[in-house]
């Protein structure tokens, strides 16, 4: 009964709002309530909100989102109180987590860059590409299923040794770096994995690099 009075109160007009109660109330008298508990369950309807109550929700309505700092967002937070507005101040950890949805990064095989794919006879292949390393990855595998090892290394090592290449294994050596260096950074992994099947060890690096990659390796 409260809630259909209460839902009679705030959806009739003013004008029906009265005989729209004594429809309710001649409906639960027909179904055996008693006129004090029709009362009693009409009450609550019929006191008036506090003001506070309805100011408080009415500041409550808009709401912005800011980072905190000091002496700047608490001068903005004061303007916008006086327009109804609140403020929630946002740590910096939390805004990053607003703003980068974990759903939103892409795996590491999505962006160009230095990739590893293994063989299941330990040796490994260094490569490099401009488009995401998925792309590239597919490219080798289609090569070794089509038998086109004059278009891929990998194919070549395959198909010469009989040995399985472990695609689903790949993996991401250097991630979205500058174009311009790809060839750069593949010959150092390449010096950095002795054991693999490139045909070649890339672009030549100068011979006093050689200690050092060792020592980092």
């Amino acid at each position: 009964m409260k809630t259909l009075f209460h839902r009679a109160k705030s959806i009739s007009s003013a004008d029906s709002i009265h005989q729209e109660i004594t429809h309710l109330k001649h409906i639960f008298q027909a179904n055996g309530y008693n006129r004090r508990s029709i009362e009693k369950a009409l009450s609550p309807t019929t006191k008036k909100p506090k003001p506070n109550n309805t100011d408080r929700n009415h500041k409550h309505n808009n709401k912005v989102f800011l980072p905190y700092i000091k002496g700047v967002t608490d001068r903005i937070a004061k303007l916008l109180t006086k327009r109804n507005i609140s403020t929630v101040f946002l740590p910096t950890a939390k805004i990053a987590n607003l703003l980068n949805n974990p759903k939103d990064i892409l795996p590491p095989t999505d962006y160009p860059g230095i990739y590893k794919i293994p063989c299941h006879c330990g040796k490994v292949y260094i490569g490099m590409t401009s488009r995401s390393v998925r792309a590239r990855t597919k490219e080798h595998e289609r090569h070794l299923r089509l038998s086109q090892p004059d278009k891929s290394a990998v194919a070549e090592h395959a198909i010469a040794e009989k040995h399985n290449i472990d695609f689903q294994k790949t993996s991401v050596l250097i991630k979205n770096p500058d174009p311009s260096h790809l060839p750069f950074l593949e010959a150092i992994e390449i010096l950095k994995h002795p054991l693999n099947f490139n045909r070649d060890s890339g672009t030549q690096l100068n011979p006093i690099w050689s200690p050092l990659l060792k020592i980092t390796n």
